[in-house]
């Protein structure tokens, strides 16, 4: 019962990562996007 608890956590846990780090990665590129746009004259929106 131990042993299945301590290998369900770390699946728990990235599970509940997981969307938290694909949203930070969405923001980090649209943000990296938006500099590179700035930076760029005539780059498309």
């Amino acid at each position: 019962m131990i042993a299945a608890l301590t290998n369900a956590a770390p699946i728990a846990l990235a599970l509940l990562a997981a969307p938290v780090l694909a949203d930070s990665a969405i923001r980090w590129r649209s943000a990296w996007q938006n500099l590179r746009g700035a930076t760029q004259p005539g780059a498309r929106p």
